[in-house]
Parts: C-alpha cells; sequence; structure tokens
C-alpha cells in the first residue's frame, strides 16, 4: 500500500474507528493488520482484534465498539457505513464513507507529509531488499518460488534449524517522487545473515522506529494542550 494510506490507517486506528482488513488471502490479512496495531506504539490497541473473522459472525460488522477485524471477503449487501474503515491492499487504498472523507483531514495522523517523508528512505530500502527480479529461473519454476524452496530447505537441512526469519509478508511494489508503494505478497524465508537480511532487518526496525517517534511528539503535544486547557 502506498505510503500515504498507511499513514491514514493508523490514523484511522488513533481515531478509534472500526477497521476491516479485507483480503482473501489470510496471510496478508494477519500480516497487514498485527502490522497496524504495532504501528500504533506507544500506544495500544484497546478495541476487540479478531484476525481472520468467520462468515457466520458477520454481524459484528455492526457492531457499536470499535475494533479491527481480518475478513476474506465482505458480506452480500455490505455498505460503508460512517466510522467504519475497509483497508485493501489488492487495491492500495483506505476506503472510507463519504462522510469520514469530508473530515479525512481530521482523521490523519498529525503532520502526515512529515512522517511520511521520513518513512520513504526506510520503505525504499526494504523494497529494495526484498524485490526478486525474474531475470533466472531453476529447474524451470517461478524463481521467486524456487527461492523460498531452497531458503526453506537450507533451513531444514542446518543442524540447529534455527537463526532465520519467516516475515508473515513480504514487501513489494514501487517508489516515484512522492511516494512509496508497498505492496504484500507470499510469505517468504530471508536469511538474516544475508546482506539483504540484515538490509531489511535495520529498515523495518527503522520504519518502526520512525513511527514511534513521531507518534510519541503527537502523543507528548496533545497532553501538553490538554494540561494548558485546564489551567
Amino acid at each position: 500500500m502506498p505510503l500515504d494510506q498507511i499513514i491514514l490507517a493508523v490514523g484511522c486506528a488513533l481515531s478509534e474507528m472500526k477497521i476491516v482488513v479485507l483480503s482473501p488471502d489470510s496471510t496478508i490479512v494477519s500480516g497487514c493488520l498485527l502490522a497496524l496495531i504495532h504501528l500504533i506504539r506507544p500506544l495500544r490497541w484497546a478495541g476487540n482484534v479478531v484476525v481472520t473473522l468467520p462468515s457466520f459472525l458477520n454481524e459484528l460488522l455492526e457492531s457499536p465498539s470499535f475494533f479491527f477485524l481480518g475478513m476474506n471477503a465482505l458480506p452480500t449487501g455490505f455498505e460503508l457505513s460512517t466510522g467504519l474503515v475497509v483497508v485493501d491492499p489488492h487495491d492500495h487504498v483506505v476506503h472510507l464513507h463519504p462522510t469520514d472523507i469530508v473530515v479525512s483531514h481530521t482523521i490523519n495522523v498529525p503532520q502526515s507529509g512529515k512522517l511520511l517523508a521520513a518513512l520513504k528512505k526506510p520503505a525504499e530500502t526494504i523494497l529494495q531488499s526484498t524485490r526478486r527480479r525474474r531475470a533466472y529461473s531453476l529447474d524451470g519454476r517461478d524463481p521467486m518460488v524456487a527461492e523460498s524452496i531452497s531458503a526453506a530447505t537450507a533451513a531444514s537441512a542446518s543442524s540447529s534449524g534455527t537463526g532465520r526469519i519467516s516475515p508473515p509478508v513480504r514487501f513489494v511494489g514501487s517508489v516515484d517522487d512522492d511516494n512509496v508503494d508497498i505492496g504484500l505478497s507470499y510469505p517468504m524465508e530471508i536469511d538474516p545473515d544475508s546482506a539483504n537480511g540484515v538490509a531489511l532487518a535495520e529498515a523495518v526496525a527503522e520504519f518502526m522506529n520512525i513511527f514511534d517517534a513521531h507518534l510519541s511528539v503527537v502523543v507528548d503535544t496533545a497532553v501538553h494542550n490538554a494540561r494548558l486547557t485546564r489551567s
């Protein structure tokens, strides 16, 4: 998803809106949902969280309380309501009700432009570290799949079987002058000792730390202003 849409989704979470993460792939649903929850640090999500909502519990969409719900498909006849957000990684967009679009400037993270600019560099590194070009083939198979199989085989053949990380989702996408589009694809094992693995780990940590620092300032400013108002 584009960085501005990720920031908007975090803003919706901070505004305690009802958030649905939608994808037919449960791996992408869980990865996106948990990533968004982690990105609101230093705050903690106080609402309900259902990583994958069974279809027979679709009535939870009508719950008055705020929530994070993961869904593989929306129910028949579904319509967006005020305060309900659908995060769609496949369409690379956060869907808002028209009423919420009008006031989206109050929903978004404060100083979102500054945050987007700060996140661009680590986001580019994440893309560069995980991008796999289709310039070669292994045994006639798709090189991405083959590389994943090779990594899994190496892991199982190692003596300890440890020391590898398996991210819930793999970042792919594109970069332009104003934004970074981070898409989500299938799981892929990455060797943390490789150059790509080290670069990826450092970039993800930087990405999270920038978000954390920015939101910490936002929270401190809000608390300070509230104290001034009361005094």
